[in-house]
């Protein structure tokens, strides 16, 4: 999954924009990062935020399909 993420951002890079984020949202994103269980996991923001619309999108897209058919 993360070889896919990778994959992906990778190819989007040029077609990537800036995008901003809640400040509420960013210093909990910031929290959680800083956790001892989380340092190794989220090198920093950026990655811990597309990893997190990775799986919302992923999940949300399942979600569809179950409902739709």
């Amino acid at each position: 999954m993360e070889k896919r993420l990778k994959e992906d951002v990778k190819e989007n890079k040029e077609n990537g924009s800036v995008v901003k984020i809640d400040s509420f949202l960013l210093k909990k994103v910031d929290e959680l990062i800083k956790k001892e269980e989380n340092r190794f996991r989220f090198a920093n923001k950026k990655q811990f935020i597309d990893l997190a619309v990775y799986e919302f999108l992923k999940n949300f897209k399942d979600k569809i399909k179950k409902e739709v058919g």
